[in-house]
């Protein structure tokens, strides 16, 4: 079988709009979110955005931990779970990775602009 190609700059993970649910369809449930953020996670990017944050002892973001996902596939992810409930966003705002609680903060922006 031939490996699927990416179109998808190298060293960087396609979007969440482009990859996400099949068909358009929406990201309405909490495990289904969760799965997306951590298909999209990339290693390597956590490592540095832990140092760029400062998340070492006695540090302005100590303790804070990433996933290593960029802001705009957290943007498309949004667009995707704009179903998604209150409460599970506010779930996700406990949470103690930091792209999961800017993901929840995204969301609760985008479904109450129009408020």
């Amino acid at each position: 079988m031939p490996e699927k190609t990416s179109t998808a700059r190298p060293g960087r993970k396609p979007s969440a709009g482009k990859a996400g649910a099949e068909g358009g369809a929406t990201l309405a449930d909490l495990a289904a979110v969760r799965s997306e953020l951590a298909r999209l996670a990339d290693p390597e990017r956590a490592v540095f955005l832990q140092r760029f944050f400062k998340t070492g002892p006695g540090e302005y973001a100590e303790g804070d931990r990433f996933l290593g996902i960029r802001v705009p596939q957290l943007r498309a992810l949004a667009r995707e779970a704009r179903g998604l409930s209150t409460e599970a966003a506010l779930e996700l705002l406990r949470s103690p990775w930091h792209e999961e609680r800017l993901f929840a903060l995204i969301l609760l922006v985008q479904q109450h602009r129009k408020a």
